[in-house]
């Protein structure tokens, strides 16, 4: 007999495997290696089974994992709570990441220990590396990319500009692998700039630049759901997407304000979907040249965070009244300010002429803020919008020194970068 983490009695549960290693059995769990190179854990008698890459807790730890170490942390969950099985499973499969496990939950009066979960990702996870992901992910040739997005897993979505050869198209890959393909073919009179993925209902959502449109699509087919006309063309340019529980917030580049696309319980769009233009007040001055670009979210949706590209500001945002409150940073500036990565308390500004990545770390009330330093790497060629996964940040080069639309045959890529 042994004592967990709540003092209570339970006798050590036998894990047993196949000579292969490929199948995994406790009472009250069964996991399988499939050839794919993820795995299925099945939590028994609850049909809550869910398969999922070793990336969706690597990605946690920026480190992989053998389906021998899943099974031996999973075989110390003993008999927690089936109630418990059927609710990791869940989250799983709706892409809920490993870290908030940790915290440990109450389901139906069954206490789960933060040392019990800990002893489960600590030995899904542990420190055996295995193969690196890419550090230069190449994209199709001219494609001209503005926006990155990584969405379940592994997968990362990046749009295509206007003026590009491929103008308004989705290219859909694996950041564990490289590969990928194009999702959404180019479309006459679209463009795919800052795009955000919700998890729920798996709707990409596009920011459509100069056409002063949003985008919205099926982020697993491709489909093409809905397009949400914000202003008419010239003075537009919807530059950047972000996605909470109740809405989705598109920035305008050429405007001093912001609009908000409501969506439904679930992430769904209302038929036919309908958008509030809110104007932009507190301490913003519109200004010359681009605005507002860049745009992020608190984690409950109730503040957000936009970047001013040409002043190098940086402002917080009530999402419903508009007012701005400036982000005292004690004089530093962020000019030439991005796509922008919340996590926490920590800030990430992709400054994309200037070839980095500032690191801004703010107070609670998200109203100040010190600039600790920059992300520099050799293969920066102007990187506009960032996305984190793990440890890492992945940057996509717009490369906009070469003009648009680019030189035939111009090269393409995403950078991976450590946080």
């Amino acid at each position: 007999m042994q004592n967990d983490a709540l003092g209570t009695k339970r006798r050590p549960v036998p894990l047993t495997s196949d000579e292969n290693s490929k199948s995994f059995k406790t009472p009250h769990w069964h996991l399988h290696s499939l050839e794919s190179g993820a795995w299925r854990i099945d939590p028994n008698r609850t049909g809550a089974a869910a398969e999922l890459s070793m990336e969706q807790l690597s990605g946690l730890f920026g480190l992989e994992t053998t389906p021998t170490q899943v099974a031996a942390g999973v075989s110390c969950l003993g008999r927690t709570s089936l109630l418990f099985s059927r609710w990791v499973a869940d989250k799983l499969r709706a892409g809920f990441a490993a870290k908030h496990y940790l915290k440990g939950v109450i389901m139906k009066k069954t206490v789960v220990s933060f040392v019990s979960l800990a002893v489960f990702l600590g030995l899904a996870v542990s420190a055996n590396a295995g193969h690196a992901f890419p550090e230069i992910i190449p994209l199709p040739d001219e494609w001209g990319p503005e926006g990155i997005e990584v969405g379940r897993g592994t997968d990362f979505y990046a749009g295509a500009r206007h003026l590009s050869t491929f103008a308004g198209a989705i290219y859909k890959g694996d950041l564990r692998t490289g590969a990928g393909d194009i999702l959404v073919p180019s479309q006459p009179g679209r463009a795919a700039l800052g795009l955000k993925l919700d998890k729920r209902s798996n709707n990409l959502f596009v920011a459509g630049g100069p056409t002063g449109a949003a985008f919205v699509y099926d982020g697993l087919s491709g489909e093409d759901l809905a397009q949400v006309q914000f202003a008419a063309p010239p003075a537009t340019f919807v530059n950047d997407v972000v996605v909470t529980k109740k809405a989705a917030y598109f920035t305008d580049s050429l405007r001093p304000s912001f609009y908000c696309v409501p969506l439904l319980p679930g992430g769904q769009l209302p038929n036919p979907p309908v958008f509030t233009e809110i104007p932009l007040g507190g301490d913003f001055e519109f200004g010359p040249g681009f605005n507002i670009n860049g745009i992020a979210a608190t984690p409950n949706g109730k503040a957000l965070i936009v970047v001013h590209s040409s002043a190098g500001l940086l402002y917080r945002v009530d999402p419903e009244s508009g007012v701005a409150t400036l982000i005292d940073l004690g004089g530093e500036l962020v000019t030439s300010g991005d796509g922008l990565l919340l996590e926490g308390h920590t800030l990430y500004v992709s400054r994309n002429s200037l070839n980095r990545i500032a690191v801004v770390k703010l107070d609670p009330s998200l109203t100040t803020g010190v600039y600790v330093e920059d992300i520099l790497s050799p293969d920066f060629k102007i990187p506009t919008t960032i996305a984190g996964f793990g440890s890492s940040i992945y940057a996509v080069n717009a490369r906009f020194n070469l003009g648009n639309p680019p030189p035939p045959g111009t090269a393409f890529d995403i950078v991976k970068v450590s946080k």
